[in-house]
């Protein structure tokens, strides 16, 4: 039996058919010969791949780390970014890049779960549903932070270089506003198997589909609604689809850059101190913005005419008991490693860091 009751629903946007296996092979070796040519003249081309548009707060903050990494490594590495998801969406990220087919990549934390459990552990329902805890747990150095990263390395090939807030996750809705008692029978977009999790649990229709391409499902109505982060309002021009903005926050959208480790050791010394000084920068402008830019984006969904739901008390309770079988659900497919993680979160909760309520947030 599944540990995730409705993960096994397969959707029609993931099913890639025989043309278009072959047209991305094709695209994968175009790439593989470029980065030959690169090596054989001794430059150290590296590309990137994410899902947004390189004028969304994360592509401008990636212009910033290639412009940073090029000028720290005098030259000799150049990275090019390949915005919108034009190559991988997020869920085959973290094999691409693992895989040695793309050098880099950026994608939701939650995508490395289907390798390492706990990189999921952000999207456990309502314990991550402030900012203060959400710094702590991501912080460099943490004990969270450094679980995930070392598991990721280990079991997929990938070196996270730097993680940033992707935003909150809420539903966001055509005809009204989603609650626990009237979900039933919706069809709802989601992005990785513990959010097929949620909507099922609660009594949705959870259908997978690639942030990209969920503007289109709900232009075309094989979604209803989509659970998503905040961010996509702006980022995917979801106020133009939908008129209600869910705010559950019932968990939070983590971003990991990261890049292939067999690439990551034929780097220089000097080159390999670029990336990591460019990702440092990186990751402290994205943390520092952080509920400045939600602000911003909640701002500007009403301006558009959206309508952001606060959720009552007693919906909050309904979304918190129909989805609490996930985190058990978690901890039996963690184990020792989720038991570490949540050990590290009760220090959280209780440190003068992170123990302010989310209503002062």
């Amino acid at each position: 039996m599944s540990l995730y009751p409705g993960i096994d629903h397969v959707c029609k946007w993931r099913l890639i058919s025989r043309a278009s296996e072959w047209k991305l092979l094709l695209i994968a070796a175009a790439f593989a010969s470029c980065a030959i040519n690169a090596a054989a003249a001794g430059e150290k081309s590296l590309t990137l791949t994410f899902q947004q548009s390189l004028s969304d707060p994360l592509g401008l903050n990636l212009v910033k780390f290639k412009n940073e990494a090029e000028a720290a490594s005098a030259g000799s590495i150049n990275i090019k970014l390949l915005d919108g998801g034009k190559l991988f969406p997020e869920y085959q990220v973290p094999s691409a890049v693992g895989g040695g087919t793309i050098e880099m990549g950026v994608t939701p934390l939650a995508q490395y779960a289907q390798f390492v459990p706990e990189a999921g552990v952000f999207m456990q329902p309502f314990l991550f549903n402030f900012a203060a805890i959400v710094k702590g747990a991501a912080r460099r150095g943490g004990t969270i932070r450094q679980l995930i990263d070392t598991a990721i390395l280990k079991e997929t090939g990938a070196r996270v270089l730097w993680w940033q807030p992707g935003g909150w996750n809420v539903i966001i809705s055509k005809q009204s506003a989603v609650k626990p008692d009237s979900i039933e029978d919706k069809t709802v977009r989601v992005f990785d198997d513990v959010s097929a999790e949620f909507i099922s649990l609660c009594g949705g229709k959870p259908e997978t589909i690639s942030e990209s391409k969920q503007a289109e499902a709900l232009d075309v109505g094989l979604a209803n609604a989509t659970v998503t982060s905040v961010a996509s309002v702006k980022s995917y021009e979801l106020w133009k689809r939908a008129r209600f903005l869910s705010d559950i926050r019932h968990s939070v959208n983590i971003l990991a850059a990261v890049i292939n480790e067999d690439t990551w050791q034929a780097l220089s010394d000097v080159e390999k101190a670029a990336l990591s000084e460019a990702a440092g920068h990186a990751e402290t402008r994205a943390w520092g913005a952080f509920q400045k830019t939600e602000k911003d984006i909640y701002a500007f969904a009403r301006a558009k005419g959206m309508t952001v739901e606060e959720p009552g008390s007693d919906d909050l309770i309904a979304w918190r008991v129909c989805s609490s079988p996930i985190l058990e659900s978690f901890m039996a497919h963690t184990g020792d490693a989720g038991r570490k993680l949540m050990a590290a979160y009760g220090k959280l909760r209780v440190d003068s860091c992170c123990n302010q309520a989310a209503s002062s947030q």
